[in-house]
């Protein structure tokens, strides 16, 4: 009860997922942050088979928006090609999904130069437009103080961080961020300097947390002992 709010880290999931942050501001001492990135989705090499589930849909998706894996991907990968119209990419940038998690991950390739950015779909019903702003703004913060290096989003044509996009066969519109791409690996399991790497970052995230002052509209989940 009351329990201090922590900064958050990568929870480690099943093998060849992404390693994807869940929950900010929660902390568990066993849980291993594998990437540069502290916040959000940096691949790992692997990729996640279409269809591949870790729970039925309609629980992970919270909702019966979509009735089987098959058609959930599909609705995604629809969903995912009418939000790259949202953003000022070059002509035949295609979202190629990678993962399926907490959230879904489309790497987007530029046609041209190959630099590749990451498209974030959340689940249904997972944060709310004002707690992913709230996510945003944390993430902003921690950059610009040089807490933590984290993914940089981009803004769509409208000026926006944020997109909603609807398609048929998802019951609500998803809120969408495209970040720039953040490369990373898993330290193996004898990789001091890499461990050392994730102590000083998860050391600056604590300092940065303790004073940093939220917006007043800041909305996240708060995970303590109640």
């Amino acid at each position: 009860r009351g329990a201090r709010q922590r900064p958050l880290l990568c929870e480690r999931l099943a093998p060849g997922d992404l390693r994807a942050c869940r929950f900010p501001f929660a902390f568990h001492p066993t849980v291993a942050m594998v990437t540069e990135c502290p916040l959000h989705l940096t691949i790992i090499g692997s990729t996640v088979h279409r269809g591949r589930r870790r729970e039925p849909a309609a629980q992970r998706e919270g909702g019966p928006g979509v009735t089987d894996a098959a058609t959930e991907m599909d609705c995604l990968d629809t969903l995912a090609a009418r939000a790259v119209r949202r953003f000022d990419l070059p002509p035949g940038t295609a979202p190629k999904l990678i993962n399926v998690s907490e959230n879904a991950t489309y790497r987007l390739d530029d046609p041209e130069t190959g630099g590749p950015w990451a498209l974030r779909v959340p689940r249904e019903g997972y944060h709310s437009r004002t707690a992913i702003a709230s996510e945003l703004a944390w993430l902003a913060s921690l950059r610009e103080t040089g807490a933590a290096n984290v993914p940089t989003p981009l803004r769509g044509r409208d000026g926006e961080f944020i997109q909603s996009i609807a398609v048929d066969g998802i019951a609500h519109p998803r809120n969408v961020v495209l970040f720039a791409w953040e490369a990373g690996a898993e330290p193996g399991a004898t990789d001091t300097a890499g461990f050392e790497k994730l102590g000083e970052t998860t050391a600056r995230m604590h300092a940065h947390v303790r004073t940093w002052k939220r917006p007043a509209w800041f909305e996240r989940h708060t995970w303590n002992f109640d």
